[in-house]
């Protein structure tokens, strides 16, 4: 590959921006054409610079937020491809994402690595991009590369295991309490707590609240595609 591809990046905090930046010019096919800290000023880089990738937090200032920015990059058209980065991961937002076409979702914190690594996955989509036809081998390289990122999920949880709590509380006839999703499981009381607050966050589970007899509300929790059912 021979083409420099052309970078802006849009990120409101300046130092970390020059570390991108950085990392990025220290990369062969990469040349950071731009900067901006606010989804305006990313919409005026992208449209002044043309260039063939952006970097784009979405925790920014000034009212529009990154995704907003995404959203309007999509409306108007615009060939370029997007690299999300944020410290937000509903299944929701990355869902949205997915939809408008972004080549990965790097959830913050993130290594110097993964971002290479994107990176790197990014010089193949082009590569690819500049054939004039493409094998069957060829589209199926290309549609692996752009592949939907994975949900994020905290170190100390399993996938598996994540989807065994969701498997249950689909399952269950009500709302269920750590306890006895715990002894579904065959964990402890505290490790699935973890798992259905992690759900809570990510808005597939609500949480309804009974009063023991005595003491406290004890929380119950209930797969939010059941909650209100009769």
């Amino acid at each position: 590959m021979t083409t420099s591809l052309r970078v802006v990046i849009v990120e409101d905090d300046a130092v970390i921006s020059r570390v991108y930046a950085t990392l990025i010019r220290a990369m062969p096919h990469f040349t950071v054409v731009g900067t901006a800290r606010t989804a305006a000023s990313g919409w005026t880089s992208i449209d002044t610079l043309q260039p063939h990738l952006v970097l784009l937090d979405y925790g920014l200032p000034g009212g529009a937020s990154g995704v907003d920015l995404l959203r309007r990059i999509r409306a108007e058209g615009r060939r370029v491809e997007v690299i999300a980065i944020t410290a937000h991961s509903s299944t929701d937002l990355v869902r949205e994402s997915m939809r408008l076409g972004v080549v990965d979702y790097l959830v913050k914190p993130f290594t110097e690595d993964r971002l290479r690594q994107v990176l790197s996955k990014c010089v193949s989509i082009f590569a690819q991009a500049t054939s004039t036809a493409l094998t069957q081998e060829d589209v199926d390289r290309t549609r692996k590369l752009v592949a939907p990122a994975k949900p994020y999920i905290p170190a100390e949880l399993s996938a598996d295991k994540l989807d065994t709590v969701r498997g249950v509380l689909r399952a269950a006839a009500g709302p269920l309490s750590a306890e006895d999703v715990a002894n579904r499981i065959d964990s402890s009381r505290v490790t699935a707590r973890r798992y259905l607050e992690f759900l809570v966050s990510l808005h597939e589970v609500d949480v309804d609240h009974a009063a023991d007899k005595p003491g406290r509300p004890r929380k119950l929790y209930v797969a939010r595609a059941r909650h209100g059912e009769k």
